[in-house]
């Protein structure tokens, strides 16, 4: 599948069905944040792959076979990458940056491992980003230091730091503005996201190999993953997480592959693994 994806022209038409977009395709606010919010809806934050070590490209055609072609999901470097092609092909230019991923980390600084895309549209910077596995925004946020943004019941907004540049930051429960990510205005290319890619995909040290994050937003809340011990089996297995229309969170753990199929493609449209 992937030689006959290299050897012809990669389309947009399929990627909007992928993520079940039909509207107009002007280059405005409102096909953006459609879009964007499509996409995160009908895609989802996934490091499956990851965690059954399979060697995963960053080139276009690999992200495009799996996550259109395969419609499968990925984490921020192949989501936001494939986003960005997107975008590209749509004629809204964006341009990539490469963060630091600052949320539950214990260094103050540390290391560069999320991309994102800066697009320009009326002359309003904003800031796309599809590639988060927290409750995060849905639609681009308004690249403006110090304007608090309000999306899906949670408040956003971005400040400047002189170590880490631009952070965006979420509000918690608790009434605290908690650093989410950072970046700079330094574009970066494909190609700068390939090393840090390379850890995040085979390093011992990288949470995407260690735990299972699976992860998607729904109307009534987010469908998830969570590795848990089971008394039962006495084994770590996968816990499924539905968030109920009444608020309330439904669990389920698969007992045979069937079932796990099953729910992978009932909660996240994945229909192979």
């Amino acid at each position: 599948m992937l030689e006959d994806l290299i050897n012809r022209e990669l389309s947009a038409d399929r990627y909007l069905e992928r993520i079940g977009y039909s509207g107009p395709l002007a280059l405005n606010e409102k096909v953006l944040f459609d879009i964007h919010e499509a996409h995160s809806f009908s895609v989802p934050y996934e490091n499956l792959e990851i965690m059954a070590r399979k060697p995963l490209s960053l080139a276009v055609e690999s992200l495009y076979d799996k996550i259109v072609a395969r419609r499968r999901g990925g984490y921020c470097f192949e989501l936001n990458g494939i986003f960005s092609w997107l975008l590209n092909r749509l004629g809204f230019a964006p341009k990539e940056y490469f963060g630091r991923w600052v949320w539950g980390e214990p260094l103050k600084v540390p290391m560069k491992r999320h991309r994102i895309s800066k697009v320009v549209v009326g002359g309003t910077p904003y800031i796309c980003d599809v590639g988060v596995g927290l409750p995060t925004n849905v639609r681009p946020l308004v690249f403006e230091t110090g304007l608090v943004q309000e999306q899906c019941g949670l408040s956003f907004r971005i400040i400047e730091d002189e170590v880490l540049g631009f952070v965006v930051q979420r509000l918690s429960d608790k009434g605290e503005w908690e650093h989410f990510y950072s970046f700079t205005e330094d574009v970066a290319q494909p190609i700068d996201f390939y090393y840090a890619h390379y850890w995040c995909t085979t390093s011992a040290d990288s949470i995407f190999i260690n735990s299972t994050m699976v992860h998607m937003p729904t109307k009534y809340g987010r469908n998830t993953i969570a590795d848990i011990f089971d008394p039962v089996a006495a084994v770590k297995v996968r816990e499924f997480r539905t968030t109920m229309p009444d608020g309330s969170v439904g669990r389920f753990i698969p007992r045979n592959g069937d079932d796990y199929k099953k729910a992978l493609l009932e909660c996240f449209g994945i229909a192979e693994e």
